[in-house]
């Protein structure tokens, strides 16, 4: 049986670790360039290191505890396709934070080694799983596609989690 009240609960978790992870690295960015003067290109490196390196750690920790919680079958096995399917928006989180400083600082990030890494990997593994399910015409398509889904989705979780913040503090305290 599927238990929707632990799926809800790990879905609010991804938001906030997108919304914390976007924040933390759009806050780490512009402390780092604008107050310690340390070049974008060095500080896109370093924070997107630390950043993938810790996301990976936590999706990882996440399916593990899909996989070993106390759940019905079928709740785990939506837990664990919820954690692949959420994986690359995720990813997307210090991307977008960078990208969007990096705009409006009028800087180009093809540069930073991390970033072109990147994005090479997923542009190389979404193209392999593309070209198999569809044509080789449409395969370019479907790539560009899915990497605008993962910045709409990581962008739809993040403000579906400040609504949430902003509706509990709305609400009226509950009576004891």
């Amino acid at each position: 049986m599927l238990k929707l009240d632990v799926v809800k609960e790990r879905l609010e978790v991804f938001g906030t670790t997108w919304l914390v992870t976007f924040l933390l690295v759009l806050i780490g960015t512009i402390a780092a360039n604008l107050i310690f003067r340390v070049g974008l290109l060095k500080v896109a490196d370093v924070l997107l290191a630390i950043s993938f390196f810790s996301l990976i750690l936590l999706v990882a920790g996440f399916a593990l505890a899909a996989f070993f919680g106390d759940e019905p079958i079928v709740t785990k096995m939506v837990l664990v396709a919820l954690t692949a399917l959420l994986f690359l928006p995720l990813l997307y989180a210090p991307v977008l934070a960078l990208s969007g400083y990096a705009y409006f600082d009028r800087v180009d990030l093809a540069g930073s080694e991390i970033l072109v890494g990147f994005r090479d990997v997923v542009n190389r593994t979404l193209s392999s799983v593309t070209s198999r399910l569809f044509s080789p015409a449409f395969a370019h398509s479907a790539v560009t596609l899915l990497q605008r889904f993962a910045a709409v989705v990581g962008a739809i979780a993040a403000v579906s989690e400040v609504w949430r913040l902003v509706r509990n503090r709305q609400a009226p305290p509950a009576k004891a």
